[in-house]
């Protein structure tokens, strides 16, 4: 849009410079019919021996009376070579002269320094651009409108095409491996979505290709090289709530970068690492509500980002083992909800959802043969075994039956408990048991 407005700029230039649009003014005989210098039309000029002349090819005069002749506009360069004037034996009563004007089909016609010494003619579209033109072109130019016409029509707009390049945009997280983004740069016209596409941004990539921003990650811009030291091409802005992703016009240094493949640049997503906080759970209903609080900051530099999950060192509740963590995290709301890994190991990564990750501990029974009680599995006394989840050694007991516990003699014979079912490790004492029986008897007692 700029470039047009330049040239609709241009053009009023040249209208300004001329007074008419004609572009033979007089003929031969008109000037050789002048008898005296005042008389001597614009087109001509006045010699004193020869008397009233017309002005030579590539030369005019826009006002009666003069002695000389000025030079056209023409296009840059030497004559004969790109350009040559159309011979004629009429005189310019204005500064624009017919001529011819020979571009190679890579090549535009420049108006960009347009004036009364020229300053216009063919430019090469550059390294990144192939031409619309089957093959090279001539004009003859013979009026200001033609020539207009040619401004517009062979611009290097209609001339010049931008090559278009793959913009492979990696993630450069082992957090989000899936996210790896794509988009299409059109040299000099912008960037879309797909590479057929008939309108180009000049500014923002396509929304599709901005990396969005996550709770322990901020979307910074796409760089040059993987550690974000090279160039900065696109760089985060924000427009109403939109993170978008802005061009800062280096063109030639975008398409310059090596091919990772054929027809395309890689470049590297750039983060802003956020600190993430981390609540290890006590179980639901002991005081207090956490046993260890820690903070931990995402490392793109490994694989294993830098964070291991501690092991649990917490409360345990009675007849139970720890066995592993619920993941949670807070979202920008205020609101729990689950982690993409909604249960961890301790030793194993947590791939955090939110700046603020709630680990709660969930617990398995006791196991057979050993008592919990609020510490690591203990074995049954020697001879004893339990079911899974025994809170305490009463809890233990031994087995009669036939694969129940077994007694061996020194002479190596062996026989098991006799009976059935189950022999406390302490069984209650006679007084006990009696006592027990006579309350049962006598509830008044």
């Amino acid at each position: 849009m700029v470039m047009r407005k330049f040239i609709f700029f241009s053009i009023q230039v040249l209208f300004l410079c001329l007074v008419s649009m004609q572009s033979y003014a007089v003929t031969t005989e008109e000037c050789s019919n002048a008898t005296t210098q005042e008389t001597c039309p614009a087109g001509c000029f006045w010699d004193g021996r020869s008397g009233c002349a017309v002005c030579e090819t590539g030369t005019y005069t826009s006002e009666s009376g003069q002695t000389s002749c000025k030079a056209c506009i023409h296009p840059s360069g030497e004559e004969g070579k790109k350009w040559a004037w159309v011979a004629n034996v009429e005189g310019n009563e204005n500064a624009y002269c017919p001529f011819t004007i020979s571009c190679a089909k890579d090549e535009y016609i420049d108006v960009t320094n347009v004036g009364e010494s020229g300053g216009f003619g063919c430019k090469q579209c550059g390294s990144y651009y192939n031409s619309k033109e089957s093959g090279d072109y001539t004009i003859t130019i013979n009026n200001l409108l033609e020539l207009l016409a040619a401004i517009t029509n062979k611009n290097k707009e209609n001339v010049c095409d931008g090559k278009v390049y793959k913009l492979d945009l990696q993630r450069n997280t082992w957090l989000l491996w899936w996210q790896d983004k794509v988009a299409y740069a059109k040299y000099g016209s912008g960037f879309a979505s797909s590479e057929t596409s008939t309108t180009w941004d000049k500014d923002y990539l396509p929304q599709s290709a901005v990396q969005g921003d996550r709770p322990i990650k901020t979307f910074k811009g796409y760089t040059s090289k993987e550690d974000c030291a090279g160039t900065m091409f696109f760089a985060r802005e924000e427009q109403d709530g939109t993170v978008k992703a802005k061009f800062n016009n280096n063109w030639d240094a975008l398409f310059g970068l090596a091919d990772s493949a054929e027809n395309t640049k890689r470049l590297y997503t750039c983060w802003d690492n956020l600190e993430v906080q981390i609540l290890y759970f006590n179980p639901e209903g002991m005081t207090p509500d956490t046993w260890k609080t820690d903070k931990y900051t995402v490392n793109d530099d490994s694989e294993d980002g830098g964070f291991t999950v501690q092991g649990y060192g917490g409360l345990l509740p009675d007849g139970a083992i720890f066995e592993s963590y619920s993941c949670t995290y807070v979202d920008e709301s205020g609101a729990e909800k689950n982690c993409s890994t909604s249960t961890v190991v301790p030793g194993d990564d947590v791939l955090p959802d939110g700046r603020e990750i709630h680990l709660k501990p969930k617990f398995a029974d006791c196991p057979e043969g050993h008592f919990c009680s609020g510490a690591d599995p203990q074995p049954c006394p020697s001879g004893t075994t339990s079911d899974p989840g025994a809170a305490s050694d009463a809890d233990c007991y031994m087995k009669a039956g036939d694969g129940g516990t077994k007694f061996c003699d020194g002479t190596g014979k062996c026989f098991y408990l006799p009976g059935n079912g189950k022999i406390p490790k302490n069984p209650p004492s006679d007084t006990t048991q009696n006592s027990a029986q006579s309350s049962t008897q006598n509830p008044a007692q």
